[in-house]
């Protein structure tokens, strides 16, 4: 049995060699599972040449559990090993439940631990429990294809490549391993409370089925195995798909005017192509589409029955309608002749904080805007390359010697000078020209002195306050929340 364990690992970390001097770090509950991985992997050290390390996620949603991270830290110490321990905070209001909000926290506190690899303690009877419950769920093949022994779905919190080489084998397999080798781990007392849906299916339904279906666990396996691929052809029919999309879009120049194609198609948010083009998909083609795309941005696949309903408003709207869609803290929309994919934002209103900001003028700051995200002020040398990720800029640096500004909620009715050759303009139509989305508008932030409007990101600086060519200046950076979850280039429009 120890043979079969240690080969099955060994076999999952490839030929020797593959791993050396990398980085492996151990995902450690202190359970049995995640110890007898540690062991293994220490065991196998000297033959793959890795520098082994250990990192255990603290949620503290039970007070036993304070005393788990002194168990996994002295476990990383008897083997000589580094111990990373990181606390998390479990959002129970995110609307996720415990269990997943909790796997999201330790995911995202897993990506801030250098590795070149993170490996996991997930087995046959963890796959076979989650097809079960993805089955139950209702979900589609993406669901059903369960955890890959090496792979992670688009968009997933964790972005270090993963393994979990024990997914092949049984818990029973796992827990007698351990008691061989007298390791000592921790009994979460939680595993017992049939309130979490794979407790109950662990303790209630599982027995069962061990007496009537001895092999249900391979079989859901090799379910989820097909599911897979179905998905793979799936994700391989909506690139067929995308590309048909942005090859209409391209062929119909009609569709949409040049200021719409300038602005639109460097939006971060946007997704590829034109509404039309989706249109000329069957529905079940674009609902297949869409989950594809939005799972590639990192969102989750919205719930069948919205989907349904959002793709019926889609093809009725008018041109002045926005078709929206809210599920999981994400929002899809319409707008123009766009599809947007955005994070959701809380609307400002009802904020406790003030709906302004001052600034000296004299030093770099940074604020939590009220309207969303963050504001920064920084100062700009022209002669550095200066750039902001996740950040929408003002399209002309402030001068240095500007002095004290407010930054304010934007507002439709306030008017600014776009250059000298123009006139003042009323900013509602200078949001329209630039095709900035109706959403962003009200809790964009603008730049004033006393009454004076001097600057709003993405759209215009008065000429009065522009820094001369080629001299240092003054540049407001806002990062909207709506858009930070990209890691592309964000909006900017220039006058």
């Amino acid at each position: 049995m120890r043979d079969d364990l240690l080969a099955t690992v060994d076999s999952a970390l490839g030929e020797p060699g593959r791993w050396q001097d990398k980085t492996l770090l151990v995902a450690l509950s202190g359970g049995v599972d995640s110890t007898v991985l540690l062991e293994v992997l220490t065991l196998l050290q000297p033959r793959h040449g890795y520098r082994l390390e250990v990192a255990h996620i603290h949620h503290g949603l039970q007070p036993i559990a304070e005393t788990w991270p002194l168990h996994c830290a002295q476990q990383a110490q008897q083997r000589g090993l580094v111990f990373h321990l990181k606390h998390v905070d479990v959002s129970l209001s995110s609307g996720l439940g415990v269990e997943a909000a909790a796997r999201l926290a330790r995911y995202q506190a897993l990506n801030t631990i250098p590795a070149d690899l993170v490996v996991l303690g997930h087995h046959l009877d963890d796959q076979a429990e989650s097809v079960f419950l993805q089955l139950l769920r209702g979900s589609g093949p993406a669901g059903l294809a369960g955890m890959g022994i090496d792979e992670l779905p688009a968009g997933h919190p964790l972005q270090t490549p993963v393994l979990r080489p024990l997914l092949a084998l049984p818990r029973h397999q796992i827990m007698a391993w351990a008691l061989e080798k007298q390791l000592t781990w921790i009994e979460d007392p939680s595993n017992q409370s049939l309130a979490m849906d794979r407790n109950y299916l662990r303790l209630e339904v599982t027995p069962r089925l061990n007496q009537r279906f001895r092999s249900w666990r391979q079989g859901l396996a090799r379910s989820a195995q097909w599911a897979a691929e179905a998905q793979s052809l799936l994700v391989e029919l909506a690139e067929q798909d995308v590309a048909h999309i942005q090859s209409y879009s391209l062929g119909k120049p009609d569709l949409k005017s040049a200021s719409d194609r300038g602005h639109e198609g460097d939006d971060a948010a946007c997704l590829p192509g034109q509404r039309l083009a989706y249109l000329t998909l069957t529905d079940h083609r674009l609902r297949n589409v869409l989950r594809v795309l939005l799972t590639q941005r990192g969102a989750s696949a919205p719930p069948a029955p919205r989907l349904i309903e959002w793709i019926r408003q889609l093809r009725v709207a008018h041109s002045d309608s926005i078709p929206l869609m809210i599920w999981q803290g994400w929002a899809l929309r319409c707008w123009g002749e766009k599809l947007w994919l955005e994070r959701e934002v809380k609307s400002f209103e009802h904020s406790d904080q003030p709906l302004y900001l001052e600034w000296e003028g004299r030093a770099p700051q940074k604020w939590e805007w009220p309207g969303g995200g963050e504001v920064e002020m920084v100062y700009v040398d022209r002669e550095e390359t200066f750039s902001a990720q996740f950040g929408v800029l003002l399209p002309n640096l402030i001068r240095e010697d500007c002095g004290a500004l407010t930054l304010k909620i934007a507002s439709g009715a306030a008017k600014i000078q776009p250059s000298l050759t123009q006139p003042h303009r009323v900013l509602r139509n200078l949001f329209q020209e630039a095709r900035v989305p109706p959403w962003r508008r009200g809790r964009m932030p603008m730049l004033h002195c006393a009454r004076k409007l001097v600057g709003v990101p993405g759209l215009a600086v008065d000429p009065s306050w522009q820094a001369p060519a080629g001299h240092p200046g003054w540049q407001l950076i806002w990062r909207d929340p709506g858009l930070t979850c990209y890691n592309l280039k964000l909006f900017q429009s220039s006058s």
